[in-house]
């Protein structure tokens, strides 16, 4: 699913931000021109200028050369740093695209338009747009494809333009003079100001595209998956920079094969007890995917769980879900038609017996040791087990059972209680009994 937000198309402005997560992405990016464009002289800097003159200026600002609206024509309501066009999110393998219009434009008071040292051209006006990075990485910014005029480019970052700061700046592209070319790295969270403006006249409309090579998410990886704790929550996260596993992880969808798993952010939750939970993509910004994954000693990796859409047209759904303790499961989450955020929340409550505490960590390796354990939810409790050993036993209440642990051979084992409907309390260290 791609999602596209385009506004007023006048004689305007095409804004297009479009990001490719493959590895090794070039910057150069293919321009044509309906016609051939006049000749024009080489210019005498290189055509991709990553940083503006670092450690000594500020770019030049030009108090008084101030370009006017055209008569009759309304400013662009972009034409401001103060009030640029948001780009509220960017992804998936079809651009996102913006419309404005540079007919109107104008220069603000002290914004810069010079492009670099021994470059004579100057930036006559301008339309401003914003976009906060979802991931740090390197983004590659370019006006390929626009019309027949000379266009500029320039990124800034900086809430006013007093105080901007200029990172990059533009007006050729390597292979085609009426388009620019601009790269720099990015910041997450980070919100980076384009200036698109024109050289020489006439305006018309303009393509500006931004593609990107992200560090993927912390929790990209299964091994690298975030913990979770409790049986109510809400994680977010995004997949901008997000991949599959190539050597393992599923990338098929039971529900509609036509829409496989193309990216994930991975969480894990043990729980101490058995348990009934519900799990939801809902308020992710894509289309959302949810698998779960059972991991144990004895039962190994296996997906248990998938929904695709249960939660509506765009989110997943899994309601009732039992999971038992003495396992760790594994939630993946992905977004179909491009990257995006997802939340996963889970709603639930324990239901299986859980140990909290036994009297003694010793026994007789004859047998007939008493043991009392205490816990929750013991009520219903059908075998106390040693090590899969039936020990005698009688439930006292809902928080107590005694227990007479039977013969076992030297050796420390787990003291688990099951219930037929809820499972087995979780095994752990605390609960460990040694027997000599």
């Amino acid at each position: 699913m791609t999602h596209h937000r385009t506004s007023r198309a006048a004689a305007g402005i095409v804004l297009t931000l479009s990001l490719a997560l493959t590895t090794g992405l070039a910057p150069g990016l293919a321009a044509s021109a309906d016609t051939d464009p006049p000749p024009k002289p080489a210019p005498s800097e290189p055509p991709l200028i990553l940083q503006d003159d670092p450690g000594t200026r500020e770019p030049e600002r030009v108090p008084t050369d101030v370009q006017p609206a055209l008569p009759d024509t309304p400013v662009p309501t972009n034409d401001a740093y103060a009030t640029p066009l948001t780009i509220v999110d960017v992804g998936g393998s079809t651009p996102w695209r913006a419309t404005g219009t540079l007919v109107g434009a104008t220069l603000q008071s002290g914004e810069p338009t010079s492009i670099a040292p021994g470059n004579g051209n100057r930036i006559r006006a301008s339309v401003w747009f914003a976009w906060k990075a979802p991931q740090s990485g390197t983004i590659y910014a370019t006006t390929a494809g626009s019309g027949t005029f000379d266009t500029s480019l320039a990124i800034f970052t900086g809430s006013t333009l007093s105080t901007a700061k200029r990172l990059a700046v533009n007006d050729d592209h390597a292979s085609d003079y009426l388009a620019t070319i601009v790269g720099f790295p990015v910041t997450k969270g980070t919100t980076y100001r384009f200036q698109v403006g024109w050289v020489t006249a006439p305006v018309g409309t303009v393509t500006l595209t931004i593609r990107a090579n992200l560090v993927p998410p912390l929790n990209d990886a299964k091994a690298n998956a975030t913990t979770v704790s409790g049986t109510s929550w809400a994680v977010t996260g995004a997949t901008y920079g997000s991949t599959l596993e190539s050597v393992w992880e599923p990338s098929d969808n039971p529900i509609y094969p036509t829409f496989p798993r193309q990216n994930s952010l991975w969480w894990k939750w043990t729980p101490t007890a058995g348990a009934v939970v519900t799990l939801s993509t809902l308020g992710s910004t894509r289309d959302s995917v949810l698998a779960v994954f059972r991991s144990s000693a004895t039962s190994g990796f296996t997906q248990i769980a998938f929904d695709d859409q249960g939660a509506g047209e765009s989110d997943a759904l899994l309601v009732g879900l039992q999971l038992q303790a003495g396992a760790t499961y594994y939630f993946q989450v992905g977004s179909i038609g491009g990257p995006g955020t997802v939340k996963l929340s889970m709603t639930g409550s324990y239901t299986g017996p859980e140990i909290t505490s036994i009297s003694r960590n010793t026994a007789n390796k004859n047998g007939g040791t008493k043991i009392t354990i205490t816990g929750k939810r013991l009520t219903g409790t059908t075998y106390v087990l040693i090590d899969g050993y039936q020990s005698a036993f009688v439930v006292v209440s809902s928080t107590k059972i005694t227990a007479t642990l039977p013969a076992m051979a030297k050796g420390v084992y787990y003291l688990q209680a099951y219930h037929p409907s809820n499972g087995y309390s979780r095994a752990t260290s605390a609960h460990a009994i040694t027997f000599s």
